[in-house]
C-alpha cells in the first residue's frame, strides 16, 4: 500500500466548519482522528481510510454508535487502541458488530510505552 495523503482532525473539522474547540460528544459530529488516502497495490485502487487512535475508553453505547456510524461512513476503518484500557473492550464492541461491518475493522495495540511519561519535571535544578 501507498499513502497518498493524509488529512488530521483539524483540518477535517475546518472543512466541516466545527471549531477546533467543540467537544465532540454527538455521534452525528463524530469524525477521524485522521483520514488516509491509500493506493493499494494488490486492487489498483484509491480508498479513503478512517484512522483512530484511542487512548481512553468510552462508555460501551458510545462505542456501539461509533462504531456504525464508521462503518456506515467508511470501507476501512484503522483503530489503534491502548493495551491496558481501550484494546479488550473495543475489540468485544467490534466483534458484536454485523459481519459485514466487522470485515472494515482493523484493530492494533498502541504502544504504550510511547505514551508513558518518561523524564519528569521538577521547579528543582539539577546538575548532572
Amino acid at each position: 500500500m501507498i499513502v497518498l495523503g493524509w488529512t488530521g482532525e483539524r483540518a477535517i473539522r475546518h472543512e466541516r466548519g466545527l471549531a477546533d474547540a467543540l467537544e465532540l460528544y454527538r455521534v452525528t459530529d463524530h469524525i477521524p482522528d485522521a483520514l488516509a488516502c491509500i493506493h493499494s497495490k494488490k486492487s489498483g485502487q484509491d480508498e479513503d481510510v478512517d484512522i483512530q487512535v484511542e487512548r481512553t475508553a468510552k462508555a460501551r453505547d458510545r462505542w456501539y454508535q461509533i462504531l456504525a456510524k464508521e462503518a456506515r461512513d467508511y470501507n476501512q476503518i484503522w483503530y489503534f487502541a491502548d493495551v491496558s484500557r481501550v484494546y479488550n473492550p473495543l475489540k468485544t464492541c467490534i466483534e458484536n458488530l454485523p459481519d459485514d461491518d466487522i470485515k472494515k475493522f482493523h484493530l492494533w495495540k498502541l504502544d504504550t510505552i510511547v505514551c508513558e511519561r518518561k523524564i519528569q519535571f521538577t521547579a528543582d535544578i539539577t546538575q548532572i
